[in-house]
């Protein structure tokens, strides 16, 4: 069983990579996130030869191109630390990044947010077209099933999963808040954070669990850890969409240091329970990296506060760079 330190909200600050897991407050033996990363990408990129053809096989490979892999990757992880097996939570991982390239490649078309760049290329609308889009999107959604449907597990389990995905991309889920966000109809800020980008961070650690064979309370409760941490997530996109104007971003700023303590809360509410610990703790500290830590005041100041010459005169954008 996992030990019983307590990781607070300040600890987590170490880099992925061997060299910063070595010197991290880590629990247990050498965990590289980057390698995982790159098995991730080698394991999409082998999917996707068997469960698409051309032209679409180049559109959904733009697609799941670039960004950081960590709802995959939590999928993984959590699998790990509840002691399920690795081949099953690999294939997961992939269909779980194939439904988050669709909702970014349906995010980004005119009709809804009319996202130009994406992952710093051209959104893929810009790049192939609205048909390609769309059409690219189905296609994901299609295949993120297709892998699922063949993970080797028992099938109630299988079940259990493939439930799960449909509500959290259907009308209970990621597509009803993004109705909501772009109609501005009923619905708060809160709930399309936490249906939008908490849904599949939830859904993620959910079914890694699940397929660990974890019990339902505990697959439960990483659940809303995950769903906490998709929500703290999208207050750090949110902090650095507003920079250019400094609209809502003192409440945005507080909000997001609410929800990483209570995320780290949460985290510490479980991890005994989990068989071992150190696979989500260095996702944690990979997550710190990717976007909690600009909660931290010293890091908000150095990385991602205008100098005052420019605060006026330049429009920044959402890396913080002019």
């Amino acid at each position: 069983m996992a030990h019983e330190t307590a990781v607070s909200a300040d600890i987590l600050r170490t880099h992925c990579g061997p060299a910063a897991a070595k010197s991290s407050l880590l629990s247990g033996p050498h965990w590289d996130i980057d390698e995982l990363r790159s098995s991730l990408e080698a394991d999409w990129r082998r999917t996707l030869d068997r469960y698409s053809l051309s032209p679409l096989t180049e559109t959904m490979t733009y697609a799941l191109s670039g960004g950081q892999r960590l709802r995959g990757l939590l999928l993984m992880v959590v699998a790990d630390s509840c002691n399920g097996s690795k081949e099953p939570a690999r294939e997961a991982a992939v269909a779980i990044e194939m439904l988050h390239a669709a909702s970014l490649v349906v995010d980004d078309l005119p009709a809804l947010d009319n996202t130009p760049v994406r992952r710093g290329m051209l959104s893929l609308y810009k790049r192939f077209g609205e048909a390609a889009a769309i059409l690219t999107a189905h296609a994901l959604v299609a295949a993120a099933f297709e892998v699922v449907a063949q993970i080797s597990i028992e099938p109630k389990r299988l079940l259990r999963i493939t439930k799960s995905l449909a509500a959290a991309i259907g009308a209970r889920g990621m597509a009803r808040a993004e109705l909501v966000d772009c109609s501005d109809s009923v619905g708060s800020e809160g709930d399309i954070r936490a249906l939008k980008t908490g849904g599949l961070f939830q859904i993620a650690a959910h079914i890694g669990a699940v397929l660990a064979g974890a019990e339902p309370d505990l697959a439960n409760d990483l659940g809303t850890l995950g769903r906490k941490l998709g929500v703290c997530y999208q207050f750090a996109d949110d902090v650095r969409d507003h920079l250019a104007d400094g609209s809502n971003r003192e409440t945005l700023k507080e909000a997001g240091r609410v929800s990483w303590q209570q995320s780290v809360k949460l985290f510490n509410l479980v991890r005994n329970r989990l068989p071992k610990v150190y696979p989500l703790e260095a996702w944690l500290s990979c997550f710190h990296h990717a976007g909690a830590e600009i909660f931290d005041a010293a890091e908000f100041r150095s990385r991602y506060e205008p100098p005052p010459a420019f605060a006026d005169t330049k429009t920044l954008d959402k890396d913080g760079q002019p």
